[in-house]
């Protein structure tokens, strides 16, 4: 036991302290004070005796939640909270039923797909069925025309050939010539007229000598300021920056009139741009021969392709067949261009339906790839609901556990209570046993069973009543954490003094600190706690300002005692 300045020795190297067991980082230092004494049940252990009685007065739930915290119960309800938490983190990845739901919905949308697709492929093959039969059908009647036409023409056909292959030889190589040698600027060999009145203008612009004097003025003031007045030699004394500002202005406004280019007309270039402009049109106005020779190449082309077009249509001749012959044949090429019509339709079809068909299968893989992550999800939803589950059934499982333990705890700190206050309490009988309700509220009894209200018991009681639900608590909780009481025999008569000091302070915890005056503690009653001391400590301060600690100072002599 000490007296004084307080002092706690432990060994603490097992928490992991280092070799020096010092701790510097104040957050450290906190932190493994919370661990060991949290802050809440602080004030079990370190008190002040004047205002202990507080605590036989104080029944509110932040106490009762402090007592339930001591006595292992915060623990168990730490375990919920956390269980809580993590029942809500699952059941945010969604419930098995919706999940299963969604992936039912997929699958659903998936066969469907399928079932288009199955459809559109039908479409395909019910079209390549029909385009068999038309391509069979075409043959047929092309087979029919070729022999009609052969039969018609048999002297004449090599000949009308060999002319249609020549025309049409003839025409594609002119083609090809005016295609190559037709320059860009075609449009203008096509209007001579407004090409040679454009060029007149550009002649007059490009022997205007005003624009030429402009141009050249202006070159004259780009460099005509600063060789004036940045170069030297400069006037004595020099001009000043707004004197160079206004002769500047000055020779501006004496230059404008010479470099300004003339308005007016159709054209507004300087004169570079002006005679390329004018060298340029002069050329298509001039080059009367070349515009010429690409008339008469698109005339002959022209002629060409009649004579091709002729040519064809000979081969084609059926003029030698009869009357009957040749409506057949005519009735023949009908059906035919009529076939012909059909099998692009059905080609069309086709098409649209092989395209619905790529849609569809794009659709499709992507519903498989989203099938199995949502197949994923739900397996990993399915062991949250199983964790779920598990951690409600653990719940109920420590709520009951809680429920057992917060009675247990309850009936013994009730009976340790009951016992210590009987060995402080030896004045008079008027309360015969403290009561704890299932939230660790205090009610005193008589020796009949009546309550007794708090009125009429008196703050000695009161306080001798918080002693011993200290103790109490000390003794259930099983923490070997010291106690340490400032001004410890406050407001309690001679006589529960003197079992305070035989029976509480000795046995209150492993190590009890307490910190007395020497007008509270006299020499009788140092006399009752001598053999328990194990060190002393004599805190001076005379002044108020800053406190010694001296130590190994009795606070009285044993010869004095």
């Amino acid at each position: 036991m000490h007296y004084g300045y307080p002092s706690i020795q432990a060994d603490f190297n097992e928490d992991g302290l280092g070799n020096s067991g010092v701790i510097d980082a104040l957050e450290e230092a906190e932190e493994f004070l919370e661990r060991r004494l949290p802050r809440d049940i602080v004030s079990f252990f370190f008190y002040d005796g004047e205002k202990i009685q507080q605590l036989a007065e104080a029944n509110q739930d932040g106490l009762m939640k402090n007592i339930e915290k001591l006595v292992g119960l915060a623990a168990v309800d730490t375990l919920d909270v956390y269980l809580e938490r993590a029942i809500r983190a699952w059941n945010r990845d969604g419930t098995l039923a919706q999940e299963q739901a969604v992936l039912d919905k997929m699958s659903a949308i998936q066969q469907l797909k399928k079932a288009e697709r199955a459809k559109a492929q039908a479409d395909v093959d019910d079209v390549e069925a029909e385009l068999e039969n038309l391509d069979r059908d075409i043959r047929r009647h092309e087979r029919y025309i070729q022999t009609t036409r052969t039969l018609a023409a048999q002297s004449d056909t090599p000949r009308q050939k060999e002319k249609a292959i020549q025309a049409a030889e003839q025409y594609e190589t002119l083609c090809k010539k005016v295609a190559s040698t037709l320059p860009p600027a075609a449009p203008l060999w096509a209007v001579p007229g407004l090409v040679q009145q454009v060029a007149n203008m550009l002649d007059g612009a490009v022997g205007d000598s005003t624009q030429r004097l402009a141009e050249e003025m202006q070159d004259v003031f780009d460099i005509l300021p600063g060789r004036l007045f940045d170069e030297p030699t400069h006037p004595s004394p020099p001009l000043s920056d707004p004197q160079k500002k206004h002769y500047r202005a000055k020779l501006a406004a004496i230059l404008k009139q010479f470099t300004e280019p003339p308005s007016g007309g159709f054209f507004s270039l300087n004169p570079a741009e002006t005679t390329a402009l004018q060298r340029q049109i002069s050329y298509y106005a001039q080059a009367r021969n070349e515009r010429q020779r690409f008339a008469d190449d698109l005339r002959e082309a022209s002629r060409l392709h009649r004579e091709w077009q002729h040519a064809k249509a000979e081969v084609d001749a059926v003029d030698e067949l009869s009357p009957e012959q040749q409506q057949h044949f005519r009735e023949r090429q009908a059906a035919l261009a009529d076939l012909q019509g059909q099998r692009d339709t059905l080609l069309i079809q086709r098409g649209t339906h092989g395209g619905k068909i790529a849609v569809l299968d794009t659709d499709i893989v992507r519903l498989a790839a989203e099938i199995r992550q949502q197949e994923t999800k739900r397996t990993i939803v399915n062991i949250n609901s199983q964790n779920i589950q598990r951690a409600q059934q653990a719940r109920r499982v420590f709520d009951e556990y809680r429920l057992r333990l917060k009675a247990q705890r309850h009936d013994e700190i009730e009976c340790a209570l009951n016992r210590c206050f009987g060995q402080l309490m030896t004045s008079h009988h008027l309360i015969a046993d403290i009561k704890l309700s299932e939230d660790f509220a205090l009610s005193y009894h008589d020796a009949h069973g009546g309550e007794i209200g708090l009125a009429n018991v008196s703050a000695g009681m009161k306080q001798l009543t918080a002693q011993a639900l200290l103790w109490a608590l000390s003794e259930v909780s099983g923490r070997g954490i010291p106690v340490i009481v400032d001004t410890p025999l406050a407001r309690i008569d001679r006589q529960h003094q003197e079992n305070l000091l035989r029976n509480y302070y000795p046995n209150a915890a492993q190590q009890v600190i307490v910190l007395p005056t020497d007008s509270e503690l006299d020499r009788e009653k140092y006399i009752l706690l001598k053999p328990r001391v194990n060190a002393e400590f004599r805190l001076d301060n005379p002044d108020g300002d800053r406190t010694q600690v001296v130590q190994n100072t009795p606070m009285y002599s044993v010869e004095e005692a």
